[in-house]
């Protein structure tokens, strides 16, 4: 092929591509998915539902949980918008309210006097808040939103970017872990 037959079919190929577009003909649109029910589920499993359906989640208010021991399991959703059945396009924000979820389990032989920080860093919120307050260990923990009122869509769920004090630190037993969170994806 020579130079000029090369140049002669790509100025056909971006007319075709121009005269697509301006006629909308082959419009590519997101398919629809199902949005499935995350209400009474842990927040990382919601998570990990929304993304097997190809949606995100948003998460506009992070309620606090402070000092927060093992007679809570980190958090849980308690209403989506919008609600499970309904057909929305792939990729859609699917906004969720979570609160703190409570643990009955116990009674938990004391701990050590002594224990160490684990290291949960980029750990979902959830399983890291559950490793913190292990009643094995004794601590407390406190969820902190690195950014709070974010109305931004994402899929990879709340990961943890900052614990104080550091993970491997000697700390004693009933020693609050802030846990610094943040959304990703």
């Amino acid at each position: 092929m020579s130079p000029r037959s090369g140049l002669l079919l790509l100025a056909i190929a971006a007319s075709v591509v121009g005269i697509t577009a301006a006629c909308g003909e082959h419009a590519v649109t997101a398919p629809k998915t199902s949005v499935p029910l995350v209400t009474k589920r842990y927040v990382d499993d919601a998570f990990v539902l929304l993304r097997k359906f190809d949606l995100r989640a948003v998460v506009p208010n992070l309620p606090p949980i402070v000092r927060g021991g093992w007679n809570e399991n980190g958090y849980v959703v308690v209403a989506q918008q919008p609600e499970a059945g309904n057909r929305v396009r792939a990729g859609t924000a699917v906004s969720l309210t979570l609160e703190p979820s409570l643990n009955m389990g116990g009674p938990w032989p004391p701990p050590p006097r002594y224990v160490v920080v684990p290291d949960v860093y980029r750990w979902a919120v959830d399983a890291a808040f559950g490793q913190v307050t292990d009643p094995s260990r004794g601590l407390v923990a406190t969820i902190k939103d690195a950014d709070p009122g974010s109305t931004r869509p994402f899929r990879d769920g709340l990961q943890v970017v900052k614990i104080q004090p550091t993970a491997g630190s000697r700390v004693r037993s009933g020693t609050e872990v802030i846990l610094t969170v943040r959304r990703f994806g």
